[in-house]
């Protein structure tokens, strides 16, 4: 599955929900989609992190603390209110 072509596609709450099942235990798939959330195309990093915000829901023990730093220090310089809700979703969760 390649997740960046995946996430080009219009989001919705169904199709996040499918792409989730798939990252659910697969522990490649989860390290691509988390890096994604940083990608410089900011509709894939926003869907990204849509999702991560989503798993983070049901296995917040996937974001470990070296995941967690990473996205606190990119919380104050990001613009994206998308993604910058997910950031601080992710952090809540």
């Amino acid at each position: 599955m390649n997740l960046r072509e995946q996430l080009k596609n219009p989001a919705s709450l169904g199709y996040i929900d499918i792409l989730i099942q798939h990252v659910i235990g697969n522990s490649d798939l989860f390290e691509e989609l988390y890096t994604l959330m940083f990608d410089q195309d900011k509709d894939i990093a926003w869907r990204a992190g849509w999702a991560c915000d989503k798993i983070s829901r049901k296995h917040p023990e996937y974001f470990t603390e070296l995941k967690k730093n990473k996205i606190l220090d990119a919380i104050p310089q990001e613009h994206h209110n998308g993604k910058l809700r997910s950031f601080l979703s992710l952090m809540n969760n």
